[in-house]
Order: C-alpha cells, then sequence, then structure tokens
C-alpha cells in the first residue's frame, strides 16, 4: 500500500521497457493500461496509480525508441506511438527548438539493420512538406545555428594602429 506503479518497477525496466502501455490485473480480474510517459510529463497521476497486494504488473517491450539531441528544449530518448513522427518527436517530446536551432539542417542517423548493413544520415528540413519516417533505433540531431558560422584564421603578427602594441 502507498506505492505508486512507477515507484513499484522502476528498478526492473530497461531502455526498451514501454512506459507507454503498463498492465496491472489486480487480484479481482480487472485490468487496465497506464501511460507514465504521460503521467510524468503532465503530471497526471491517473496514468500512475497506487498499486494493491496482488497486483499484476506486465511491462511490454518497446516498439520504437528514438534518440532526439542537439538544439530542442528537452533532448532524451523517447518511445513513439504509433503514427507519431519527426514534428511530434520534436514539439511533443522535444518541447520545440532551442533559439539557435538550424532547422534547415536536421540530420536522421539510422543504424544498420540485417536488411541494410551500413548505417546512413539523411539531411533535411524540418520544414519540408514530408520528412523521413522514423525506425526503430533512429536518432535526430537538431544542428545549432554556431555550429555553421565560418571559421577565420590568422596567421603572423598583427599590428593594430594606434593601441600600445602597435608603437
Amino acid at each position: 500500500g502507498g506505492l505508486r506503479l512507477s515507484e513499484a518497477i522502476k528498478d526492473n525496466l530497461t531502455s526498451y521497457s514501454s512506459l507507454r502501455d503498463v498492465v496491472v490485473r489486480s487480484v479481482d480480474g480487472k485490468v487496465a493500461t497506464y501511460d507514465l510517459f504521460k503521467a510524468e510529463r503532465e503530471g497526471d497521476l491517473r496514468e500512475d496509480p497506487y498499486m494493491r497486494p496482488g497486483d499484476v504488473v506486465t511491462v511490454k517491450r518497446a516498439d520504437r525508441v528514438v534518440k532526439l539531441e542537439g538544439e530542442v528544449l528537452r533532448p532524451g530518448t523517447y518511445q513513439l506511438l504509433e503514427g507519431e513522427g519527426i514534428r511530434e518527436l520534436i514539439s511533443y517530446y522535444g518541447d520545440g527548438l532551442g533559439v539557435s536551432a538550424k532547422s534547415d539542417m536536421v540530420v536522421l542517423t539510422r543504424r544498420a539493420t540485417e536488411g541494410k548493413p551500413e548505417s546512413e544520415s539523411i539531411v533535411f528540413d524540418l520544414g519540408a512538406k514530408e520528412l523521413p519516417a522514423l525506425l526503430d533505433g533512429d536518432s535526430i540531431r537538431v544542428a545549432s545555428r554556431e555550429e555553421y558560422l565560418p571559421i577565420v584564421y590568422v596567421e603572423g603578427a598583427i599590428v593594430i594602429e594606434g593601441s600600445p602594441i602597435g608603437e
């Protein structure tokens, strides 16, 4: 008694545990599904109930886990639900773009698979009509404008007129 679902399972999760559809079967046979991601993100405690003696919890494997990094407000690794893509990943999960985000230089990195033994990177513009579909294990990096500033190298002695060094 007094233990919430999230507390009960936290030490038994892996990187592929699904927090989006955790099933609890009570002693009286009632079955309920909870979304612990929503509970944490939105503070909806209805999605993180108190456990009762005899409750059986089933944590499924996440179907699609994607990493979001770079110029977003909340980088991290997220489980996407069916129908969710890059726009949802950045706006909802990542809480939007950072102030210096370069939205026309977003990089999707796709890992190698049995069917495609080489990893690949796809650069795209977030403003495009169609965006690439996200697969399990993909990584999205939103670049910063600062990463693309020109670099200037100066070699040799420099004399600045009017300064004590130049006199």
